[in-house]
């Protein structure tokens, strides 16, 4: 790296660092402590409860705000350069736009980088303990969803005979599985599904054999499907009551990896019956999890070139620039986002809709800087 490079980046870095101190204390107030506070008043909450609880929220709450203290970091280092003249000394010394940009786009991998580290180690674990928490706070102790929980997960769908157990709750004080369902795969090709409203430990067998209620039994044939009923069904599924009370504390996509949540995809998109939209909603999650890291790569495009038509950027002016374009980069994926919930756009490009518009904008702003 050249000592220009050097100069750009440490600059950078100073500046997207006050960045985070600032958004992320705007977002820990905003929305953190807001949603504490009312945690408080609808529960009682001890002293080590709401620190554990603050402190948890901690790595989520840097996270989001990565992207835009990277833009407010390149703006106020950027309007630093203009202001005291060094950006016309390096232009007049030969030195084209175009050349000052490779350490900001490095940057912006790093902090793409950060993210993707973040969101696949420290957040789901954190973002996992605060709902345990939160829900040993409210005295929950019936763990009930309107999604599908994962109870089991494929060690790989192309091995013969693998089973996936799933259901939409759990309670805890009667053992009791809500709607489960076991999907049978034969050579990665689904043969069996057995659906009921509710499920119980067999007594007399051994632990990990259930008792099934109000059962419907598909069996996925060439020729058709066959369909039939039974009011009970015995049978096993590896997983005793002590088992289920673990494994039934299912994860969100939130506390989900990306690779976790796109297994739950693929085993959602096998199995009969989940409702389009729960798997539109499961597919804009995972393109999420890629397109939000990809931000700081593409908002990093905007602050240099939009830095020099602001001469006299302070840093109140500068945060302030900062925060319109991360409310227009999120109004833009909030829309995207929510027709890709609903069906109206392919996951894909409700996902990356945001990213592709702030990345034009920055190399039409880079290219007309650069001329």
């Amino acid at each position: 790296m050249k000592i220009l490079d050097r100069y750009i980046a440490r600059e950078v870095i100073g500046a997207w660092l006050i960045g985070i101190g600032w958004f992320a204390s705007i977002w820990y107030a905003l929305f953190v402590l807001n949603n504490i506070t009312r945690l408080a008043t609808r529960a009682s909450m001890t002293p080590a409860q709401i620190v554990e609880l603050m402190l948890l929220e901690v790595p989520r709450s840097i996270s989001i705000t990565v992207p835009m203290a990277l833009l407010y970091g390149t703006l106020m280092a950027f309007a630093r350069f203009s202001h005291d003249g060094e950006v016309s000394a390096m232009l007049t010394s030969g030195v084209s736009f175009y050349r000052l940009m490779p350490p900001v786009i490095a940057l912006g991998a790093v902090g793409f980088l950060t993210m993707m580290a973040l969101n696949e180690t420290v957040v789901p674990a954190t973002q996992r303990r605060s709902r345990d928490l939160i829900a040993r706070i409210e005295g929950n102790r019936v763990l009930q969803e309107k999604r599908w929980l994962l109870l089991r997960e494929p060690a790989d769908l192309r091995l013969p005979h693998e089973r996936i157990v799933t259901a939409q709750g759990y309670l805890r004080r009667s053992d009791t599985l809500i709607r489960p369902q076991i999907i049978t795969f034969n050579a990665g090709k689904m043969k069996e599904s057995i659906e009921a409203e509710t499920a119980r430990p067999l007594k007399g067998k051994q632990e990990d054999w259930w008792v099934f209620t109000n059962v419907r039994l598909y069996r996925f044939l060439q020729g058709g499907t066959i369909q039939s009923n039974a009011k009970v069904h015995a049978m096993s599924i590896g997983k005793t009551p002590l088992q289920m009370r673990v494994v039934a504390r299912s994860k969100s996509p939130d506390e989900m990896t990306w690779r976790e949540l796109r297994d739950y995809l693929h085993m959602m998109r096998n199995t009969p019956g989940i409702p389009p939209r729960q798997i539109n909603e499961l597919a804009v999650q995972l393109n999420d999890k890629l397109a939000l890291p990809m931000s700081c790569l593409v908002l990093c495009l905007i602050g240099p070139p939009l830095a020099l038509r602001r001469q006299r950027t302070t840093s109140s002016v500068g945060l302030g620039i900062s925060f319109l374009l991360i409310v227009g980069y999120f109004f833009i994926w909030n829309m995207t986002t929510l027709f890709g919930k609903t069906g109206g756009l392919h996951p894909v490009i409700a996902s990356w809709t945001a990213d592709v518009v702030c990345g034009i904008t920055g190399v039409i702003l880079i290219w007309r800087a650069g001329r």
